[in-house]
């Protein structure tokens, strides 16, 4: 019996068969769940993981990037021995960050497979609590996301979508957690105007039930009217120069 669907939202084959290949080589059987968007029939990622979670029928899910390798066959299995640790009402990831701390906790390796380097400042040792996690890779109880759905209003996009539930899961009294288990993100990502919109309106959601936030890419600031359009303007402008200088 398996205990684990995956579910991938792609636009990139090459990328979409590596991750597949590598949930084969795995030491236990997981169902696969692939959305095919390369004719961009969704505009977020939020709007394609409400809809596929209707046909997970497994006690948990995993949402994983297309460009992600599990680079050890115990990878899922070491997972799911995590996945039995938390409650229902938690989310586990394999990136994550906390409020109170400047550092990135994560196992995982970013880049090509030839330039491997890990992705955060500091490395997890089995499983910790921290307060929002990464998008690469993350899930939980199955039953807990068909109930708490991913905010499509504010994650109108392909960011933070990961970084909004664990907010509100934390404010419902549920926990977050990171884990340790090491695997490839072949992206060291890009952030973009709609991840710095994106941040602001998270801002503005949340400024009632927290005074920071802080995201796994380093995104931190007080969630005050000020405090969170002062943070927006300067990251503004940090990227229209980075956009020039790339020209």
């Amino acid at each position: 019996m398996k205990d684990i669907t995956i579910i991938c939202c792609w636009n990139d084959k090459k990328q979409y068969q590596r991750l597949i290949d590598s949930i084969k080589i795995q030491d236990i059987k997981v169902n696969i769940i692939g959305i095919d968007n390369r004719n961009q029939v969704y505009t977020s990622c939020s709007r394609a993981l409400n809809d596929a979670i209707y046909q997970v029928n497994t006690k948990y899910v995993l949402f994983s990037h297309q460009d992600i390798i599990f680079n050890s066959p115990t990878a899922l299995n070491r997972i799911l021995a995590y996945l039995n640790c938390i409650n229902e009402s938690d989310i586990l990831g394999v990136a994550g960050s906390s409020f109170n701390s400047i550092y990135v906790k994560t196992n995982v390796l970013v880049g090509n497979c030839d330039e491997l380097e890990y992705g955060g400042t500091e490395r997890v040792n089995g499983i910790e609590e921290c307060n929002t996690l990464d998008e690469c890779l993350f899930g939980g109880y199955t039953e807990y996301f068909r109930k708490t759905k991913f905010d499509e209003s504010i994650c109108y996009g392909w960011h933070l979508y990961a970084v909004e539930i664990c907010l509100r899961t934390m404010y419902n009294g549920g926990k977050i957690y990171v884990c340790d288990v090491e695997l490839i993100h072949k992206s060291k990502g890009k952030l973009d105007y709609s991840y710095n919109e994106m941040y602001r309106l998270l801002c503005k959601k949340y400024s009632g039930s927290y005074k920071y936030l802080r995201t796994p890419c380093c995104y931190y600031s007080g969630t005050s009217f000020l405090k969170r359009n002062i943070y927006y303007l300067k990251k503004l402008m940090g990227l229209k120069i980075r956009n020039l200088r790339d020209k």
